[in-house]
């Protein structure tokens, strides 16, 4: 057979595949079996079949590459020899063409829902078998965005108003640009129906929409609510006496009102001044107006977010980060564990 002929063979031998190979998507998910000595492997499906009599591309590695192996009648991997049809494969099983290992990525449609890494990038197949485009995912805890072409994108990004970055490697939405993006000023956002503070910085002549960081918090209770509207930070505090005789850190005021963010409130002026149940308040509406947070989140804004920092209070407005979760402190704990001056 001259090498034009054999060209042709190879090139067709993967539409003979398409025809022969198991169902991909089971296969992928299969599991490995060593059974009865050095090179006596098996491929089980997740319904528990066991590959055999043929060619079955597999991704046993999940890199998103398959190589293809061949199992004889009892279901046992074929490796260093020839297959009945007359083609090589290697040591590992691989097929082999003059020597080298052939691969596929695996199709879209036949990966499981979910984050992939391909060639290309990282992909997200949904669950009808179609890639994630121009959309955000979550995977893992953490978000990415595919681009119109479906690989998710990294570095700066400009996306539904705002300007994101996203990781040069794992290629996820960085939620907090502190030691990444150095900003002299910022802008405010809470959201007393989420409970949630956001800040952000400014996009040279676009404006403050680089969402920079966000907080829990915890606003207003029903019956003495935060007030919404635009305020401007005023003065700020180390310590400042709040409502029945209980104490605030880190206090920054907004304009001429009487609510400041302050830390969860205690009877002194002692980092050791709290209660368990008033910490474990974080992320609920609970104070009497004011905007409490953990200490070392309302520090953050008392270091830097001078006087005339822009803050606007709302209800259920553009959320471009997801909320933390507060840590929970045991009953009888009476510091905040964020606090920096617990040893």
């Amino acid at each position: 057979m001259n090498q034009k002929s054999r060209n042709a063979l190879y090139a067709g031998l993967g539409t003979v595949f398409a025809v022969m190979l198991a169902n991909p998507a089971i296969a992928y998910a299969g599991t490995w079996s060593n059974e009865g000595g050095p090179n006596q492997w098996k491929y089980y499906t997740d319904d528990n079949t066991s590959a055999a009599d043929g060619w079955y591309w597999i991704d046993g590695d999940q890199d998103g590459l398959e190589e293809c192996y061949y199992f004889d009648k009892n279901g046992f991997m074929m490796a260093d020899t020839r297959t009945p049809d007359g083609f090589q494969v290697n040591s590992d099983g691989f097929w082999t063409v003059s020597g080298q290992v052939q691969k596929r990525e695996t199709p879209v449609q036949d990966l499981p829902t979910g984050l992939h890494e391909q060639e290309g990038g990282l992909i997200y197949r949904d669950e009808g078998g179609e890639l994630a485009a121009n959309a955000w995912r979550s995977s893992d805890g953490s978000w990415y965005y595919f681009d119109a072409a479906g690989h998710a994108v990294k570095g700066w990004q400009y996306i539904d108003g705002y300007k994101f970055y996203f990781d040069e490697n794992a290629c996820t939405l960085v939620q907090n640009l502190e030691g990444i993006l150095s900003a002299q000023s910022f802008q405010i956002v809470v959201d007393r129906a989420r409970c949630q503070v956001t800040v952000y910085a400014p996009d040279d002549g676009n404006g403050y929409i680089i969402p920079y960081r966000t907080f829990i918090c915890s606003p207003g209770k029903e019956n003495s609510q935060t007030p919404t509207g635009t305020f401007k930070t005023t003065r700020k505090y180390r310590w400042h006496a709040l409502v029945e005789s209980t104490y605030g850190q880190y206090c920054t005021r907004l304009g001429n009102t009487n609510i400041l963010f302050h830390s969860v409130p205690g009877k002194t002026t002692s980092i050791h001044n709290i209660t368990a149940e008033e910490y474990n308040k974080l992320g609920a509406p609970a104070s009497h107006g004011c905007i409490r947070m953990t200490v070392a989140d309302c520090k953050w804004i008392y270091d830097h977010c001078p006087s005339g920092t822009v803050v606007t209070v709302g209800d259920n407005l553009p959320a471009p980060f997801d909320r933390p979760e507060a840590e929970k402190i045991p009953e009888g704990q009476d510091w905040d564990p964020t606090d920096p001056e617990i040893g």
